[in-house]
Order: C-alpha cells, then sequence, then structure tokens
C-alpha cells in the first residue's frame, strides 16, 4: 500500500510498470531521484510526494483516485492534469537555486475539475514574475478555497502582489497564507514600490495568515488593505516565525516572537481598520 523509491534512476515507462503492478498502492514516495524528462503518474495511488528529484520536464496526472500531490523538483516541470476526478490537494516548490525558473500549469490544466480547493507553492519572488509562466493562468484554479504562497524574498508582499489582482483572481477565496521566507536581496536591483492597490470587496475572505511578518511600513501596508476590502473577514494571524512546509527540519526562526511593546504598538495601528464587524487580529 505504500511505496518508497528513494536514490533510484527511473527509465521511460520505468515508473508505468511498477505503478500497474501494484493494485493496492495508495501512497508513493519519491526522494533524491533522477526521472526521465516525461513522468505519467498512474493507478490506484492517492497520496503522491515528489521531493529533491531532478530530470522530469512534464508531469501527466492520470490517477483516478490521486487526491494530494506534492512535488519539489530541481528544474523547470509543466503539469498536466488529464484525468484526476478526486484531486484535492497541490503542493509544488523548487529547490532553491539562485537562477530564473518557472512553474507551468499546461493546457490541460484549464479543464481541472472544480475539486481542487488547496494550492500552496514556493517560489523566488525576487525575479520578475511569478513561478507561473503565465500570471493569468491562476484562473485555471478559480474554484480555490485555500491559497498558501511561501515565497523566498528580500521584498514585502506589496512589491510582489499587485493585490486586487491577486485576490480577484480567487473569487471563492476563504484562506490566504503567505509564509515568507525573508532573505538578502539575491541581486543588486532594487525592486520599485507598486502603485497602492486599488480597493475592490472581496466576499467570500474569513481568514488570513502571514508567517514571516516582522511589522514593517510595507507589511502593515498589506494588512490594512486586507482588513479594508475583506466583507466577511473573520481573523487575521500574524506572526514572526517561519514554517517550512516542505521540510522535517525546522526553520531557525520556526519559534521567533514579537516583544510585548512591539506587538502593542502593531494592535495599535490596526485597531479600527476592518471593514467587517468579526474580524479579530492576532498576534502572536
Amino acid at each position: 500500500m505504500t511505496l518508497v523509491l528513494r536514490g533510484v534512476v527511473l527509465t521511460s515507462g520505468h515508473l508505468e510498470v511498477i505503478l500497474s503492478s501494484c493494485s493496492n498502492l495508495k501512497k508513493l514516495t519519491i526522494d533524491i531521484s533522477e526521472l526521465p524528462s516525461k513522468l505519467q503518474l498512474t493507478g490506484t495511488v492517492i497520496d503522491v510526494v515528489i521531493l529533491e528529484c531532478v530530470g522530469v520536464k512534464e508531469i501527466d496526472l492520470h490517477a483516478a483516485c490521486l487526491r494530494t500531490l506534492v512535488c519539489k523538483i530541481k528544474n523547470d516541470v509543466t503539469f498536466f492534469f488529464s484525468f484526476v476526478p478526486m484531486l484535492e490537494n497541490v503542493m509544488v516548490s523548487r529547490c532553491f537555486q539562485l537562477f530564473k525558473y518557472s512553474y507551468i500549469f499546461g493546457d490541460h490544466a484549464r479543464d481541472l475539475p472544480n475539486q481542487v480547493k488547496s494550492l500552496t507553492l514556493q517560489f523566488f519572488a525576487d525575479q520578475d514574475y511569478f513561478p507561473i509562466a503565465n500570471p493569468t493562468e491562476m484562473k485555471t484554479f478559480r474554484k480555490l478555497t485555500n491559497l498558501r504562497l511561501i515565497p523566498v524574498t528580500s521584498h514585502g508582499i506589496l512589491q510582489i502582489f499587485e493585490l486586487s489582482r491577486l485576490l480577484g483572481d480567487f473569487p471563492l477565496l476563504q484562506s490566504l497564507t503567505f509564509a515568507v521566507f525573508k532573505v538578502v536581496s539575491l541581486t543588486e536591483r532594487t525592486r520599485s514600490r507598486r502603485p497602492p492597490p486599488s480597493l475592490k470587496g472581496h466576499n467570500r475572505l474569513k481568514e488570513v495568515i502571514y508567517y514571516g511578518f516582522d511589522g514593517s511600513e510595507i507589511e502593515m501596508e498589506f494588512v490594512v488593505y486586507i482588513l479594508k476590502c475583506a466583507i466577511v473577514l473573520e481573523q487575521v494571524f500574524l506572526s514572526p516565525r517561519v514554517l517550512s512546509y516542505f521540510s522535517c527540519a525546522p526553520h531557525p526562526e520556526a519559534n521567533a516572537s514579537f516583544s510585548e511593546e512591539k506587538r502593542n504598538s502593531i494592535q495599535q495601528k490596526l485597531h479600527g481598520q476592518a471593514l467587517s464587524s468579526k474580524a479579530w487580529v492576532i498576534i502572536e
């Protein structure tokens, strides 16, 4: 029911043969391995985890029972969601490298079933583009209710995202999480500030979670924007802690906390900003 492949070399068609011979397989893990350029996932597998692998350029998902896909690949990958009627959770991370890259959800993703509700993307945000080749392809996931973005960046959220567009692409979004890894700038360039985002109401967003929050001016602007645009907002959770979703090892700042003075200062600046009468701001 569980198969772990670690440190192996898979050639073309090799994985397909393995999957076809494992009629009761529920969980597949491929770790630190070399994969063929085209990989097809088939069979009865429910959970697939692919970590620290190289070589694959296309992953075709054709697994009727697949519910969760977790991928951390060392090169550019195009995903094709050919037949995944049960897929609910997608987590994608690029292994940290100091050069540009992209993840592409291919043409078949435009037919992705509506039941995919949770998407997690980890990426370097100090490049000139989002980790999907064309940002409009995010509309593939317009039915998402849970979006988790993990930028590795030296910039603030408002310098990376056009928030009105980001939220507009996910009209059904209920939970938005940022888990920010702060780094020293990877280039000598400095990113200019975006103009203030146009305020557009979002009538589904209930929860916003921000890990790696340091209370800087630009991050406070982000929180104020959320408070003013989320009509049914119930909770904003702010924490300086840094979480590692794709690693078992804890981050050095996993237990970071604000001083009482800093916490009170943030609370005072955000007091009375919320449009929703149910909104609570929790500062860890």
